[in-house]
């Protein structure tokens, strides 16, 4: 394991993929898997669908990911799958190299369930405009990467509610300008809604 992945596996990492295992065996057939980063970990997930089973772990990336997937035996009895997951991963690794990461993750999920595929929420005006830049450029890759599997839909709630310069709107986030607030969450909740009411 390379350092830049040790430091990826923290202990909340190891402590919440410890609770996910215990919860995927109890799981019944029709569950709606959400799987991310803290953004799907503060997500109220019951409000998108009654069927929801939250496996957001904050501060995970696509490698963290990618090592827990294989995990969970309940995504080949699931009704769907959401993703959401990438932004931890501009500190650790190149474009290039995220996208092969969410290629690997994409092809160990099972092609006969349905797959929301989340864009990166841009960061708000506050934030360096790298991340942005990276941001915007990486949504257009996955767009590209989901349209090569039948199951994939991608998803990009923001895309056309930007303020100038591509930055999330104030009142879309909370003060860190990553997180959402309760107005960004309700608009991306809707999305959700209706991308798994068609995928189904």
């Amino acid at each position: 394991m390379s350092e830049s992945q040790s430091n990826e596996f923290t202990r909340h990492y190891e402590t919440m993929t410890a609770f996910h295992s215990r919860i995927d065996n109890n799981l019944t057939e029709g569950s709606v898997i959400f799987i991310g980063d803290s953004h799907v970990q503060g997500l109220a997930v019951a409000a998108v669908t009654d069927k929801a089973v939250n496996y957001g772990i904050g501060n995970d990336t696509t490698v963290g990911v990618l090592r827990r997937v294989k995990e969970y035996r309940s995504l080949s009895k699931s009704s769907a799958v959401v993703l959401e997951i990438g932004f931890n991963d501009l500190r650790f690794r190149s474009n290039t190299e995220i996208l092969t990461q969410y290629n690997q993750i994409l092809t160990q999920l099972p092609d006969n369930i349905g797959v929301v595929l989340c864009a990166v929420h841009p960061v708000g005006q506050s934030k360096h405009d790298l991340f942005n830049h990276r941001i915007h450029a990486l949504n257009g890759e996955l767009r590209d990467l989901s349209q090569q599997f039948d199951h994939v839909t991608f998803l990009d709630v923001f895309e056309d509610k930007l303020a100038p310069g591509g930055f999330m709107p104030a009142d879309y986030q909370l003060a860190d300008a990553i997180h959402l607030s309760k107005k960004g969450n309700e608009i991306w909740i809707s999305a959700l809604r209706k991308s798994l009411e068609n995928i189904r």
